[in-house]
């Protein structure tokens, strides 16, 4: 099997800049504000990602390429938006970025969210391969934020 041929390069640095976000020393305890706002949004990123896990089931992999024997699924967390475990890494990363006040994390955060937008392009290409309805689907739901985006 070659390399990449399921999306593995982006996996990989998904994993390295998620390690680096959430391993990088705090530089200075944040305002309040910032670390209740932090903690809100780790908290709701750790529920949208259980939920958007048991919404997928026996589907779920950390690969863009889809299982040959996935089915499609649109319910559950999969209802609001398509890419509902993107939005729950980037929700749990903004948030601890905010906790840690570290502004190397929060660069970091955004260069996560770029490589998730692509990650999420490339996907959806193998999932309109892989499902006729998937285009339907596309154009009914958002990408990562409900209603928005």
């Amino acid at each position: 099997m070659q390399w990449n041929t399921r999306g593995e390069f982006f996996v990989v640095l998904q994993f390295l800049l998620l390690a680096l976000i959430f391993f990088l020393p705090a530089v200075a305890i944040g305002q309040f504000s910032s670390l209740l706002l932090g903690s809100v949004m780790k908290f709701f990123g750790w529920i949208l990602l259980i939920w958007a896990a048991l919404s997928l089931g026996r589907n779920l992999t950390p690969l863009p390429k889809p299982k040959t024997d996935a089915q499609l699924v649109t319910s559950g967390a999969f209802a609001w938006m398509r890419h509902p475990i993107y939005s729950a890494l980037l929700l749990l990363s903004f948030g601890a970025s905010l906790e840690r006040g570290h502004g190397i994390a929060l660069g970091l955060c955004v260069c996560l969210a770029v490589l998730l937008e692509l990650k999420s392009r490339r996907e959806e290409a193998w999932l309109l391969e892989q499902f006729a309805a998937y285009a339907e689907y596309r154009d009914r739901v958002k990408k990562f934020i409900p209603m928005i985006y």
